[in-house]
């Protein structure tokens, strides 16, 4: 059974490159990157373990933590990027007189046909050369390394077959996706964290030591822990954590036989979900019965229920956070200094920019709903009403709670009147701009479902064009403001009138861009519906 699955899946992953030349060059530079790394990783794994022979303390410590690591994406890579590998999905055995526990070796040794197969084991041979200096160690490498790997690959698929039946819905693919993008924009903050502590190679033994002291306790260090245990002698701690590494393979083995035989025995899904449908929301009767209040409970509904909407949602309320984290993990007796601190509350311009941004894309996401909009005989200045109020309705409070916590951390009010101004005129005319340009140029976006980090082809451009009249126009209008609030940084008359005078440029620029927009609409209502459903399709 081995043998088949093995060709079953090498036939199956060969003839779906035949049908597609871009999965194909996909393939080959995945290949290329994951076996690359994988062969670096572990000639560097060996090369350290050569080196540092008469350091196993040290050698154990960077391999463990390697190690670790490269298990653990093995379980959280697959999952989040929801690109599970069902090539040979257990699902497709049901009608087949097969038991799990016939198709559990063939389907780990299948695991390892692949890029992500070779480059483990590329890395678990460079574990076991990091300790060929050590026999009874390099013995030690060998089986657990193995046994790691093992327990790695058992765990993704083990995972995968659980929630096989999640992963394929829509809101699986959502929440992975917006996890998977904000821990990528939270990646700079653990790095700086982790270098801050790291100031010496005594600190870096110090707190490596730590990490995989602890790490080896756990199911995903045990494995890679114990070659260094019998090369310092601690065989109490090698029996310890060889016994973690072999409870854990044996336990996902059984999770993964377990899940197994209930997709191997459940009947095949319809396809045909029973949804409830929801009744008003709580905000619809304070929204006006106007047309454009009709258009703004839509809005609203999709910045609170649309991935794309909320993931730029997501990214306005990290921006404060990635500005402000580097300032205050930075080692010195004084983690953020007195000039820095002065300026948290013009860290809101960063989520006034992103909130604002995020309209530049209205029309391009509705796709066919926008024919509502044109087969009602709407008024252009109505559906961009209706667009920019709700981004407004949250943008503006959450910019001024910003502003005024960085005022109450600084313990100076004396900014807050122009760091509010240059808040509001961003928001203003950034929403404006993007009514504008959103009516104007209509380029491909990912649709409702599909991946929202996806760049259809054909969206560089437009979307790069939308990108700097917005910003450019933010700017432009954030210049007199500037000068004002700092030219009378002394004066309250001068940074209040700072304050008026980026609320009154931004409501103007917004009210420009409505009205520009809406006429824009007025002229072109069946070629922007045409241009909108054909790039929806």
């Amino acid at each position: 059974m081995v043998g088949e699955l093995v060709g079953l899946k090498i036939r199956l992953l060969r003839s779906g490159l035949r049908r597609s030349p871009m999965r194909a060059v996909g393939f080959v530079l995945g290949a290329v990157l994951l076996v690359g790394g994988g062969l670096a990783g572990g000639g560097l794994m060996a090369a350290t373990g050569l080196t540092w022979a008469s350091r196993a303390q040290d050698v154990g410590i960077v391999t463990t933590c390697v190690m670790a690591l490269v298990a653990l994406q093995w379980y959280v890579v697959p999952i989040l990027a929801t690109g599970l590998d069902e090539t040979l999905d257990p699902a497709r055995f049901a009608l087949f007189p097969v038991t799990a526990r016939r198709l559990l070796p063939g389907l780990v040794a299948s695991s390892l046909v692949g890029p992500a197969g070779v480059a483990q084991l590329a890395l678990t041979l460079g574990f076991v050369l990091a300790w060929a200096r050590t026999p009874a160690a390099a013995l030690a490498a060998l089986v657990f390394g193995l046994l790691g790997s093992l327990s790695a690959v058992v765990g993704t698929r083990a995972l995968s077959t659980a929630v096989a039946a999640a992963a394929g819905g829509r809101r699986w693919r959502d929440a992975t996706s917006m996890v998977a993008v904000l821990l990528s924009a939270t990646l700079g903050v653990w790095i700086n964290l982790i270098s801050s502590r790291i100031t010496s190679v005594e600190a870096a033994r110090t707190e490596g030591g730590l990490v995989a002291g602890v790490l080896a306790w756990t199911p995903l260090g045990a494995p890679w822990a114990v070659p260094g245990d019998v090369a310092t002698g601690r065989w109490g701690l090698a029996v310890a954590h060889g016994a973690i590494a072999v409870v854990t393979c044996l336990a996902l083995l059984w999770v993964w036989r377990r899940a197994l035989d209930a997709r191997l025995t459940s009947p095949p899904a319809s396809g045909v979900e029973g949804t409830v449908v929801r009744g008003a929301a709580w905000y619809d009767r304070f929204l006006p019965d106007t047309r454009a209040g009709a258009v703004m409970q839509r809005a609203l509904r999709y910045w609170t229920r649309d991935p794309r909407y909320l993931m730029s949602l997501g990214m306005a309320l990290l921006m404060p956070v990635l500005m402000v984290l580097p300032g205050l993990l930075a080692p010195s007796a004084e983690p953020m200094p007195t000039e820095g601190r002065a300026l948290l509350p013009f860290v809101a311009l960063a989520t006034a920019w992103a909130c604002s941004i995020a309209t530049m894309q209205d029309t391009s996401y509705d796709g066919s709903p926008f024919s509502l909009h044109v087969l009602s005989g709407m008024r252009g200045r109505d559906d961009r009403w209706g667009r920019a109020l709700p981004v407004l309705l949250w943008a503006v409070p959450l910019t001024l709670v910003l502003v005024t916590v960085g005022a109450l951390a600084v313990g100076d009010w004396r900014w807050w009147p122009l760091a509010t101004g240059l808040s509001l005129a961003v928001i203003g005319a950034g929403v404006g701009a993007g009514q504008w340009t959103s009516a104007m140029w209509q380029f491909p976006a990912p649709p409702p479902g599909a991946n929202q980090f996806a760049n259809p082809p054909g969206s560089t451009l437009a979307t790069f064009l939308a990108l700097l009249v917005c910003t450019v126009t933010q700017v432009a209008v954030c210049v007199p403001v500037l000068v004002l609030g700092v030219w009378g940084h002394d004066s309250p008359v001068a940074q209040g009138a700072a304050l008026l005078l980026g609320a009154a440029l931004g409501a103007g620029v917004l009210a420009l861009g409505v009205r520009l927009g809406g006429r824009q609409l007025d002229r072109a209502w069946p070629e922007i519906l045409g241009r909108v459903t054909e790039r929806a399709g």
